[in-house]
C-alpha cells in the first residue's frame, strides 16, 4: 500500500486509540478502563525490573475481556485489540516503525456475526460446548432429517448417493485404519458440495474460515451428542463472507545505542478466533500470552536501550493462515537482511515443563548457544528442538532468509482454540524464565 495511505491509517488509528479506551463502563469494558490507571502505576514501580507478571497478566486479563471480542472479526474486536497495542507502545515511548504505526492489509474471512442455532430431535445443544459450525459453513435454516454415514464402507467419496434433504452423519472409522482420516476428509468435502454435515469429534476447535462450503457441516462432541440415534436436525446459522476484510499488523522500535543498522525481532501474533455468535474465544494461550509478553520486553528494552535496535511486530492474520506475516515479508518496512535473529512467541502461558523451539535444528548453532546460555543460568526445565515447521509468524521469515525461532511453552493444558482458553488457565509459571532467556540469548545474538 502506498505511502499516502499508510500515513493517513496511521492518523486514524491514533485518533481511534484517543477515544478507544473510555467506552461505556459496563462488565466487559471495565477491567479496560480500570487498566488505563494501572497502567500508569505499573509503568512508574517496575522501571528497574528485567520482567514484570504483573503488568504480563494486565495484559493478559485485559485483551481476553469481553471488550475486545475474542480479538477477531464480530464486534471489531480486531481493531479494538491493534488500537490497544499501539496505545500500549505509546505509552512505554516505544516508537512507530518509520513513522508507521499500523500496516494494514486485507485477507479473507467468514465471519459469524448471529447466534448460531441446532436442535437434534428437539433437544437444544448448546453452541461452544455441544458443536461448532464450521467455519466455512454458509448461512443455512432448515428442518432436516438424518441418514448415519458409515465411511467405512466407502471407497471413494463418488459412492455416495445423494438424496432429498438431510443431513448426513459421519460414522467415524476405525482408528487402526491409517488412510481412514484423509479418506473421511474427502468425503465431508464432497458432501458439503451438496448437502448438510454432521461431523462428531472427540474434541471441539475451531479455526477462521477463509472460504466457503456450498452447504454447513455442524462439528458436535460425540461424548455430549447423541448423535447416532438422531432422526431429525433444525439448524439455523448466517455467516458473512468478506473477500477483503482489513486486518493490520502494529509496530514499535526500540533505537539501539550502538551504529550498527542491523536489528533483533520479537513477534507475537495478536489475533484469535473472535466470536462463533455469542461463543467468545478469548484465547488467554493463543496468543494473549505472546502478546503480553512481546509488551513487556518492549517496556524491559525501552528502560533498558540494547546496543541494536529491536523492533516489535504484533501480526494480524496468523490464525487466517498467517497472512499478516507474510504481508510482511512480501512488503517489509526494513530490510530482511538486516535482521540478525527474529523471536517469536505463540502459546507462552504455561512453562512448568520447558519450552519447544520451532527451527532449533534449522538453525543448529543458534540452537546450542541457546541451550549453553540455559545451562549457565537454569532458567527453563527442559529445551526441546524440532526442524521447520509452517506453524506460526516465524516461518515466512525464516523461508526468506531470516534466522528465527518459534518458542511455545510445555505444560499442563488442554484448551486450545475453544472457549476454554480463558486467563484463569493460565499460570505463566515458566514467564520469568523464558522471560530471561529470551534477552540474554538477544543480547549474545546482537553481541
Amino acid at each position: 500500500m502506498g505511502g499516502a495511505g499508510t500515513q493517513d491509517h496511521l492518523r486514524m488509528g491514533r485518533r481511534r486509540s484517543t477515544y478507544a479506551y473510555f467506552p461505556e463502563p459496563d462488565r466487559a469494558t471495565v477491567p479496560v478502563i480500570r487498566g488505563l490507571g494501572l497502567l500508569v502505576g505499573l509503568l512508574l514501580a517496575v522501571s528497574g525490573q528485567s520482567q514484570n507478571l504483573t503488568y504480563a497478566r494486565y495484559l493478559l486479563d485485559t485483551l481476553c475481556s469481553p471488550h475486545f471480542a475474542g480479538r477477531g472479526y464480530v464486534d471489531n474486536g480486531l481493531q479494538k485489540a491493534a488500537d490497544f497495542i499501539a496505545f500500549q507502545l505509546d505509552s512505554l515511548g516505544v516508537e512507530p516503525l518509520n513513522e508507521v504505526r499500523f500496516q494494514p492489509f486485507q485477507h479473507p474471512v467468514n465471519i459469524f456475526r448471529r447466534p448460531v442455532s441446532v436442535q437434534i430431535d428437539g433437544l437444544a445443544l448448546t453452541p461452544g460446548r455441544d458443536f461448532h459450525m464450521h467455519p466455512n459453513s454458509p448461512s443455512f435454516s432448515g428442518h432436516l432429517s438424518v441418514i448415519q454415514l458409515d465411511t467405512s464402507y466407502i471407497d471413494r467419496p463418488g459412492d455416495i448417493i445423494i438424496t432429498g434433504e438431510a443431513v448426513y452423519v459421519l460414522h467415524p472409522v476405525s482408528p487402526y485404519n491409517r488412510d481412514g482420516a484423509s479418506k473421511r476428509a474427502g468425503i465431508l468435502r464432497e458432501l458439503a458440495a451438496w448437502v448438510p454435515v454432521i461431523d462428531p469429534v472427540d474434541k471441539l476447535t475451531w479455526s477462521v474460515g477463509t472460504s466457503v462450503f456450498k452447504q454447513p457441516v455442524i462439528e458436535v462432541n460425540r461424548e455430549t451428542v447423541n448423535w447416532q440415534q438422531a432422526e431429525t436436525v433444525v439448524l439455523s446459522v448466517e455467516s458473512t463472507f468478506e473477500e477483503e476484510f482489513t486486518s493490520q499488523n502494529v509496530m514499535g522500535v526500540v533505537r539501539g545505542t550502538g551504529t550498527s543498522d542491523s536489528l533483533l525481532v520479537i513477534t507475537a501474533h495478536y489475533d484469535h478466533l473472535g466470536k462463533m455468535g455469542n461463543v467468545l474465544f478469548p484465547g488467554a494461550n493463543d496468543n494473549a500470552s505472546g502478546t503480553a509478553m512481546m509488551l513487556d520486553l518492549a517496556r524491559h528494552y525501552r528502560q533498558n536501550p540494547p546496543e541494536y535496535t529491536v523492533l516489535f511486530l504484533a501480526f494480524a492474520g496468523e490464525e487466517a493462515g498467517l497472512v499478516g506475516s507474510r504481508y510482511f515479508v512480501d512488503n517489509p518496512l526494513v530490510t530482511l537482511e538486516k535482521i540478525r535473529f527474529l523471536m517469536n512467541l505463540d502459546l507462552v502461558g504455561t512453562g512448568e515443563d520447558g519450552i519447544t523451539v520451532v527451527n532449533g535444528k534449522t538453525f543448529p548453532e543458534a540452537a546450542e548457544r541457546l541451550a549453553q546460555i540455559n545451562k549457565e543460568h537454569e532458567l527453563v526445565p527442559k529445551i526441546k528442538v524440532r526442524g521447520e515447521a509452517a506453524n506460526s509468524d516465524h516461518y515466512w521469515f525464516s523461508k526468506n532468509g531470516v534466522p528465527a525461532f518459534f518458542i511455545y511453552t510445555l505444560g499442563e493444558r488442554t484448551a486450545y482454540h475453544d472457549m476454554y482458553d480463558v486467563p484463569e488457565t493460565i499460570g505463566f509459571d515458566g514467564y520469568e524464565g523464558l522471560f530471561s532467556l529470551v534477552v540474554k540469548f538477544l543480547e549474545r545474538e546482537g553481541g
